[in-house]
């Protein structure tokens, strides 16, 4: 492909909406092609400030030996866009958070960005369900087996890749976790960036995960039934909850990551972005040290994430060959009870926005519908990405301004679905080993589901990695992880479809209270 652009407003606008599209095309990890949009409509922005919007650049998309690349090409002086202008780093900071870092050239008059992408690959969710379905095939021929040679082959061969693949992870997941976090809350810019628009928005988040994921947990504990008996610990539930919050502040630096305590490696994280936010450039040096650390650690879990299929496999003929097929037969329950919470979740934000701001919701719900089925079928808010910001400025008629900024931090932490997600698993898990459970435990529960959904790492399995912190941090038994695995790969295609439903209305109202909607493009 090859097409000529004025790079306007226009034509940034266009060749942005193409990146995403290509990003999507070419397998781009969900988070990393909003953050990589970004970056390249940065650029590009600053390019069209440079020449007042009057030069014409060159789009070429192909392919060399097999890699796709992603080219603009514009005659003119020398100007490197990838380096940020004074006052003005989103960009930098933005390629200190991804694997993929746009490059400049400039030759023979001619100023060149490129962007390479991964080589074609086979995307993650075909891999994980090939390996689903080799390890049903053959956890079903076990009673085939000889049970000698089962018993051999799980003793030396599945148990060891299992434990072998979850002690790696576990190594790397914290430290990433907090570079995510730091790297994340520096992004934002300087505290004068830091706007009332972006402190509007990013509380609203904030409570939307906590508030959605703590009603959904107290609607859907009745549809369980847990053991009895005294919960780990034996303190009293007033305890335990003064406890937790009490226990985020770590006694030190080094035990959090020593511990794996998630809770007190994202208080930490976020002290330390807080920090460096606050002193801006005066550590500018520190601040791309983390950034280059993050892309380090990133590419290094993404590594060892290429083998999930195998542990997918392992674990789960393994499962199969000590409780049989009918352990299937169980997991109706919680895909019942999130089909239920999901409704429930999206109807109560459409009643909401309809109340406060006198309107149609079912006429909203018509314009939107487009982009959440590219949510419900590709799991992808950033396959969505393009759609989004096109309803939300040509039908809704939200704020381009708002619609940019705010869309792209909803996307990357509106994480309502996700945390009930973990909940509806977590519950599951604790009725299944028959776990008693009091007010105490569903707290810390609700606390931890809500934060690890916000600070999910962008990368494959993080999710499986997650699930596998909560699990240890609530005493479920380690043996539930492929269950939840499974769970958490199907519920994430209905959870990003309707996380694409709330962050429309949400935009709506955070546009309506910014006074950035113009009422009369939806009327």
């Amino acid at each position: 492909m090859k097409k000529v652009f004025l790079l306007d407003n226009a034509g940034v606008d266009s060749i942005s909406s193409l990146m995403e599209e290509w990003s999507g095309k070419n397998g781009v990890n969900d988070k990393t092609a909003i953050r990589l949009r970004l970056t390249m409509e940065e650029m590009l922005i600053r390019i069209s400030k440079r020449f007042n919007g009057s030069k014409k650049g060159t789009l070429i998309i192909g392919k060399r030996f097999g890699k796709p690349y992603f080219k603009v090409r514009y005659r003119g002086e020398s100007y490197d866009p990838t380096k940020a202008d004074p006052g003005n780093e989103w960009a930098n900071r933005m390629l200190g958070k991804i694997g993929l870092a746009p490059m400049w050239s400039y030759r023979d008059g001619m100023n060149e960005i490129c962007l390479y992408g991964p080589a074609r690959t086979v995307r993650t969710e075909t891999r994980l369900g090939i390996a689903a379905i080799l390890a049903i095939v053959l956890g079903l021929a076990g009673a085939a087996i000889p049970a000698a040679l089962t018993e051999i082959i799980s003793d030396f061969v599945f148990a060891p890749v299992s434990g072998a693949f979850m002690g790696v992870l576990n190594t790397f997941i914290g430290l990433l976790v907090f570079l995510s976090v730091v790297t994340g809350i520096c992004s934002i810019g300087t505290i004068s960036d830091f706007s009332k628009m972006g402190k509007n928005v990013l509380l609203s988040v904030l409570r939307n995960t906590f508030v959605g994921t703590g009603l959904c947990m107290l609607l859907m504990i009745p549809f369980f039934h847990f053991g009895t008996g005294t919960v780990a610990g034996g303190s009293s539930q007033a305890e335990e909850i003064v406890e937790l919050l009490f226990s985020i502040f770590p006694s030190n630096p080094i035990s959090p990551f020593q511990d794996r305590n998630m809770l007190q490696i994202v208080f930490l994280a976020i002290l330390t972005g807080c920090s460096l936010l606050v002193l801006g450039e005066q550590i500018g040096a520190v601040r791309e040290m983390l950034e280059q650390l993050n892309l380090l650690v990133s590419s290094l879990v993404q590594g060892i994430c290429r083998f999930l299929p195998l542990y997918i496999f392992a674990s789960l003929t393994l499962m199969l060959w000590e409780n049989g097929i009918g352990i299937f037969f169980m997991l109706w329950k919680p895909l019942v009870i999130y089909l239920l919470m999901g409704v429930l979740m999206l109807a109560g934000k459409m009643a909401w926005t309809a109340f406060r701001l006198h309107i149609n919701p079912i006429r909203v719900l018509g314009k939107i519908k487009s982009s959440m089925i590219i949510g419900f079928t590709t799991c992808s808010t950033s396959a969505a990405f393009a759609t989004i910001l096109d309803i939300n400025e040509k039908e809704l008629g939200i704020s381009q301004k708002l619609s940019r900024f705010a869309t792209s931090i909803l996307s990357l932490f509106e994480a309502t679905t996700h945390g009930t997600i973990f909940a509806v698993i977590i519950c599951y898990l604790a009725e299944y080993y028959g776990m008693p459970v009091n007010i105490g435990w569903l707290v810390t529960a609700w606390i931890m589901c809500s934060i690890f959904s916000m600070t999910l790492p962008p990368v494959s399995g993080g999710t499986l990695v997650v699930t596998g912190v909560l699990m240890t941090q609530l005493n479920i038994p380690g043996e539930g992880l492929v269950v939840a695995g499974l769970l958490s790969m199907i519920l994430d295609f209905v959870g990003t479809g309707l996380r694409i439903g709330l962050i429309h209305f949400e935009l709506l109202l955070r546009a309506d209270h910014l006074k950035m909607w113009d009422r009369s493009v939806l009327d």
